[in-house]
């Protein structure tokens, strides 16, 4: 390797140790926003589909690509007051009402509660589907999100037969942006 190139290359390389080390100072000097006290945004709690879902711009440039997205957050989304959400704890899924809302998945797990939620964490969630706590309340984006594309998903498979949840999405004015992946109104 040529000096010159070699030159270019530390000097590269010391620019990019540099712009890390800030992102991990900053991180660690300021405190997440937009989460409670007793809750703080971790690698392993991070609703990295609701961030992308949340923030268009985020989704073109990562898509769903966790760790992306979970880097964002850290070096970039607090200071510009992005707001993360954690994903629901395992002992909070109604995993009974989720697969009673999905008969797909009812037939392929039955209430095996551990499936149910690793399918919700890993695919459900990517998928807008509907998931919900054991006190009733909706998990994540889709509580006011996805309502307007039941409506065009419906339109587009044509005589689709809906969820309970999706037909509640689409007589609320929802529909489904197949585009997006989600439920907009």
């Amino acid at each position: 390797m040529e000096k010159r190139e070699k030159s270019r290359m530390l000097k590269w390389m010391r620019r990019v140790a540099a712009a890390g080390l800030a992102g991990c100072l900053f991180a660690v000097m300021c405190p997440p926003m937009n989460v409670s006290a007793s809750e703080t945004i971790t690698r392993e709690n991070f609703d990295y589909v609701r961030y992308a879902d949340d923030y268009q711009d985020l989704k073109e440039a990562f898509g769903y690509d966790a760790e992306a997205l979970y880097n964002h957050y850290l070096t970039c989304g607090i200071s510009e007051q992005r707001t993360a959400y954690s994903v629901v704890a395992s002992d909070e899924f109604d995993y009974v009402r989720y697969a009673d809302d999905y008969k797909d998945l009812k037939e392929a797990f039955g209430y095996d509660a551990k499936a149910l939620y690793n399918h919700y964490l890993n695919n459900g969630r990517a998928e807008g589907r509907i998931a919900y706590r054991t006190d009733g309340s909706a998990i994540g984006n889709q509580a006011g999100t996805d309502n307007a594309s039941t409506a065009a998903k419906t339109e587009q498979t044509n005589k689709k037969v809906l969820t309970p949840q999706e037909q509640k999405l689409v007589d609320e004015g929802w529909e489904w942006n197949s585009n997006w992946g989600m439920w907009v109104r």
